[in-house]
């Protein structure tokens, strides 16, 4: 019989080894990565093309092209799209980031081959036709106005705009107006200019079949690079002169806050450390954050930081909502856990809470075959492998109060971070 008034024993994690994929070429030169494993004949494949929100001559035209791929292509339609997809048991999610756009296809083994076939046809010859687009475009503008009346969204926005200002794509937001000002040209501009061999990699995980290869290559492998390289974009930051910001929301019901600062790139020294002290600052349930301003003072349901890392730059986000009466006092406990993680050595008890969980959440990386291309995916398109899971992993180990402390003296300055606040009334 288990004693259930004794406590289990902690035990120190054992080392987390992440395995290494195979790699492969298909005829026109595409990477394919493959990670096997798993016991269930499922799968899951990205095809990933380097055409992100950055590349794009204008707002929305990575978005849209990614959207339209499945709204008609060779000679099915949107619909015979998601009825063939459906009757194989697979599953599609599109997606686009601020440097990448992904298709992403969830399949049944036993039918990969035709559920790749009608995913090829999506990024080989897309159609865009007319009337599915003023659909997608009407529809996601909808969404945009939604999302406008929003306090998150608008603290979000002003928060990027003091980072980056108007002008840099990591700062700049849609408007409604750039809905009306795009058309199927500017998608098929930037299918062409992008969705090539040469900006494509495919990782494939699962349950994997040399079978399933030859049909990668025999379905994906038939287009050649067009050998004309696409000129990367570069665009100046200018931060912000002042660095708070306040958008009225007068109907709002609360307050919304986005506040942090830039901070270093993946390749510095410190970077990885910073990650840990920002896991103690909000990066988990039991953060200072969490523990002063959820639990004991009660000004909002939930907060939390990140540090948020791009191929051009780094920073670190916090955010929360609040009612507005709120919105200064919470500020200022803020910046009450930072002063104290500058002032004040963090307890080796909590170090170990925060380790154990850091280590616990790599961990999960290794769940699932397909929980694994979550993690390899972010790892390719950033140029990494997973050695930096294994450098985070002996970067937590690592971990001392006394480098947490210096890292929190180095970084976290009060004259340093940016606020943005969206809500009924300005606090300040």
């Amino acid at each position: 019989m288990l004693d259930r008034n004794t406590c289990p024993a902690i035990k120190p994690f054992g080392e987390i080894v992440f395995p290494e994929p195979e790699i492969a070429r298909l005829k026109n030169g595409i990477p394919l990565y493959i990670l096997r494993g798993g016991d269930q004949e499922v799968n899951r494949m990205d095809i990933i093309y380097s055409a992100g929100r950055f590349d794009q001559k204008k707002p929305l035209a990575a978005e849209l092209c990614n959207l339209m791929l499945k709204e008609g292509a060779g000679n099915l339609c949107s619909q015979e799209i998601a009825e063939r997809l459906d009757f194989y048991g697979a599953w599609l999610q599109p997606s686009v980031t601020t440097h990448n756009s992904y298709v992403t296809l969830f399949s049944l083994n036993r039918y990969f081959g035709q559920s790749l076939e009608v995913v090829a046809k999506m990024v080989l010859s897309p159609e865009f036709p007319e009337k599915e687009f003023s659909i997608q475009t009407n529809r996601r503008k909808q969404q945009h106005q939604i999302e406008q009346e929003k306090v998150s969204t608008l603290a979000a926005n002003g928060f990027v705009h003091l980072l980056f200002g108007d002008d840099h794509p990591y700062g700049s937001s849609v408007k409604e107006s750039d809905f009306d000002q795009i058309d199927t040209d500017d998608l098929k501009d930037f299918f062409y200019s992008f969705y090539r061999p040469e900006r494509c990699k495919i990782v494939i995980t699962g349950q994997v079949t040399d079978e399933m290869i030859k049909e990668i290559d025999r379905f994906l492998g038939q287009n050649d690079p067009n050998g004309i390289p696409t000129p990367l974009c570069h665009y100046p930051i200018k931060k912000a002169e002042k660095q708070v910001v306040f958008s009225e929301k007068s109907d709002a019901i609360q307050t919304a806050i986005r506040m942090g600062l830039p901070l270093v790139a993946r390749d510095h020294p410190d970077y990885l450390d910073l990650r840990i002290l920002n896991t103690f600052l909000g990066g988990y349930f039991g953060s200072r954050l969490m523990s002063n301003i959820r639990q004991d003072k009660g000004y909002t349901y939930g907060i939390g930081s990140s540090v948020v890392t791009l191929p051009q730059a780094s920073y670190l986000a916090i955010s929360t909502q609040t009612g507005a009466e709120y919105t200064k006092a919470l500020i200022d406990e803020i910046f009450v856990e930072t002063e104290r993680l500058q002032n004040e050595p963090i307890q080796k008890e909590e170090i170990e809470i925060v380790r154990n969980y850091s280590l616990g959440d790599l961990a999960r990386l290794l769940d699932t075959p397909l929980a694994l291309a979550s993690a390899f995916v972010p790892l390719l398109v950033n140029g990494l492998t997973f050695d930096y899971y294994q450098a985070q992993q002996k970067a937590i180990r690592a971990i001392t109060a006394k480098r947490l402390q210096e890292l929190a003296q180095k970084y976290f300055n009060r004259k340093d971070f940016y606020i943005s606040i969206a809500g009924p009334q300005n606090p300040f």
